[in-house]
């Protein structure tokens, strides 16, 4: 290295720069543009998931709803609670 070169880093050095070569500061900014992209996945796949298990939940308790009202109408029809448990108990 050439001593302009040396005294010009040590200037910028001694007003709190850093100095880069080309190189090293593409490869930097590659990884924080990768990074930046992990997240922005990241939190799209949790939104994602948010939303299906709110779907899901959503849609058992409609199931559950829907299953107490058939018991019901079975049950006035004549059905009795062993029947209608049909062989999940044993």
């Amino acid at each position: 290295m050439n001593d302009v070169l040396a005294e010009a880093l040590g200037l910028v050095k001694a007003a709190g720069y850093v100095v880069l070569k080309e190189k090293s500061y593409r490869a930097a900014q590659e990884r924080q543009r990768i990074a930046a992209v992990r997240q922005q996945c990241a939190e799209e796949h949790t939104a994602s998931a948010r939303a299906w298990a709110r779907d899901s939940i959503a849609e058992e308790r409609r199931l559950a709803a829907r299953l107490t009202f058939v018991y019901g109408v079975a049950m006035k029809h004549g059905a009795t609670t062993e029947e209608l448990r049909g062989g999940i108990d044993g």
